[in-house]
């Protein structure tokens, strides 16, 4: 018996040769039973001995291949791809059937004498286009006049969270007592909140915590760039006129200084910015002009660490319940936009959990790209990167990089039919010797399901 992992570290699918002979380990046998078990769990078939098979690797994914001329006890189906869900003795076997919406497929439970071939039909509209695929290149052209908002676009959908952070947030919410127990023990833990890495900390009302750019180790260099600007997203537009930032002692708020003004920016769009002050006596406290809702803040500069911000509104104190912040991204004045790559494009469809992958191929300078959609309702920033985001680094800092980004955007069904633009910029010092294409892609692999349920000992 023997497992096989492959990979595909490639946009396009791959197909791996096996033999299934001595080069893989397998002794001449009769005949060679070969299952997948990752991505998905497949029955691939019964080959005689010697015989050379193929093997699809889905891009960006791994691949786990059992090769064995013993008999494997499993439960298997043949036909779909499965996934078995519980196989435990003295309960019902409970497999889910695994296939693409809106198709159909004859399956039977392997080793079932005679066979008994079941049709299956999974739920959901057939896809007309392939899930995975490239939509277009982008080409160079002309600053945009909005270049600014494209970049601030992706400053306030990101975050600098630490990586712990966003991987909780990834995995969403558990209904498992043990897991909840795992992560409350690890963030409640008192070096955690020490570290003060989270945004969260900022709208909490405790006092112990804070936000902070993460102190420089000695293998943790400076993380913001090129000195960094502290960002509020407010969530929805809102009135506000009073802006406090709680820092709390002088030397938390270097750069800036003790008993200095200090300016800002409002927006609610990302377009139109209205310039604020303010001044530095203990807590960075800015005037905003109250004559329009705004949704979006960002500070000149970012102070190492802030305690807590809040919000009024003619006195009364605003609902913080939606807000969210970032400490490390760069000011757009600090390298401003000089070229720029776009291209058009329309989504007839989207299969579950799509989402749109912009590749910049080549080396364009660390930090100096950015990219963003526009659409007709506003921009859409790029909610994550590979590699990430900058961060503020609980243990393991994130992998800097001065090439070959991908830039992640979430998608929803309104943008179906609407004319769409993905727009790359390349900042000042940018290295123009780059080509950026523009993929849709969705996470899991678009499967529905349907539940197999056998009791056991029964026909």
């Amino acid at each position: 018996t023997r497992l096989i992992t492959l990979r595909n570290l490639s946009w396009e699918v791959v197909r791996y040769s096996i033999p299934l002979d001595e080069s893989i380990g397998l002794a001449a046998a009769d005949s060679i039973e070969v299952r997948q078990f990752h991505p998905t769990e497949r029955h691939i078939g019964v080959f005689a001995s010697g015989n050379t098979i193929e093997v699809e690797v889905l891009p960006f994914r791994a691949c786990l291949v059992l090769a064995t001329s013993a008999a494997c006890p499993e439960p298997a189906i043949v036909g779909c791809d499965y996934e078995i869900i519980r196989d435990v003795p003295d309960k019902a076997l409970l497999i889910d059937l695994l296939g693409p919406p809106g198709t159909k497929a004859k399956i039977k439970l392997l080793g079932d004498r005679p066979a008994q071939l079941v049709d299956v039909e999974f739920a959901g509209t057939k896809l007309k286009r392939e899930w995975h695929r490239k939509l277009a290149d982008l080409k160079a052209g002309a600053v945009p006049a909005d270049a600014e908002g494209l970049y601030e676009a992706t400053c306030f959908a990101a975050d600098n969270n630490a990586l712990e952070v966003r991987e909780l947030e990834r995995s969403g919410a558990t209904e498992i007592p043990q897991v909840q127990a795992a992560r409350d023990a690890f963030f409640q833990q008192p070096i955690f909140r020490q570290r003060n890495l989270w945004d969260k900390n900022l709208f909490d009302d405790d006092a112990d915590t804070a936000f902070a750019v993460c102190r420089r180790w000695p293998w943790v260099p400076e993380m913001r760039i090129r000195g960094g600007s502290f960002r509020v997203d407010f969530g929805e537009c809102v009135q506000i006129d009073r802006l406090v930032l709680e820092v709390g002692h002088e030397h938390d708020l270097q750069p800036l200084k003790w008993q200095e003004g200090v300016v800002g920016a409002v927006s609610a769009d990302l377009k139109t910015w209205t310039p604020v002050r303010g001044f530095i006596n203990g807590d960075i406290e800015l005037a905003i002009p109250s004559d329009k809702p705004v949704r979006y803040f960002r500070l000149n500069g970012s102070p190492e660490l802030v305690r807590e911000v809040r919000g009024s509104y003619r006195g009364k104190a605003l609902d913080r319940s939606r807000w969210r912040a970032s400490n490390l991204f760069a000011p757009y004045h600090s390298a401003a936009a000089e070229t720029a790559w776009s291209v058009r494009f329309e989504l007839e469809e989207l299969a579950p959990n799509s989402y749109l992958v912009l590749a910049v191929h080549g080396e364009h300078g660390e930090e100096l790209v950015s990219a963003a959609l526009r659409t007709p309702a506003g921009y859409i920033g790029a909610y994550g990167r590979a590699p990430s985001f900058r961060a503020n680094v609980w243990e393991c800092p994130v992998s800097r990089t001065n090439g070959n980004t991908s830039w992640l955007f979430k998608l929803d069904r309104s943008l179906i039919g609407q004319p769409l633009e993905a727009v790359l910029l390349g900042l000042k010092g940018c290295k123009r010797e780059i080509r950026a294409e523009l993929w849709i892609t969705c996470y899991p692999t678009p499967h529905e399901r349907l539940r197999l349920t056998l009791e056991r000992g029964r026909d």
